[in-house]
């Protein structure tokens, strides 16, 4: 299913002939817009690639990257709030990326 940042409520349609269709938020908390400079950082810590958190909460956000290949898990940055949190990917799409908060394994 598709993602974007944005947080928008379910929408059902209904177009006869086809029949209804749902899509509906699977987030468990919104995501408060957001625009900051942050970094993606991996390969033991000798790759790093800016980015710009879009979306941000304690358990995840929405990153917009470069076309850039990044591995599923990586360290992000965001250094006006003075955090770093560890992430593994849950969804990308083109120029995005939403990713989840982990423990360090």
């Amino acid at each position: 299913m598709p993602h974007d940042c944005i947080v928008a409520p379910a929408v059902k349609t209904s177009v006869e002939g086809i029949g209804e269709s749902a899509m509906a938020e699977r987030r468990t908390k919104t995501r408060p817009r957001t625009l900051k400079a942050a970094k993606i950082i991996f390969n033991q810590r000798r790759s790093v690639f800016d980015c710009t958190a879009r979306d941000l909460t304690d358990e995840g956000a929405c990153l917009i990257i470069g076309g850039a290949g990044l591995p599923d898990t990586f360290e992000l940055q965001i250094p006006a709030d003075n955090l770093r949190r560890h992430c593994r990917v849950s969804w990308k799409r083109a120029g995005r990326i939403g990713v989840k908060f982990v423990e360090k394994s």
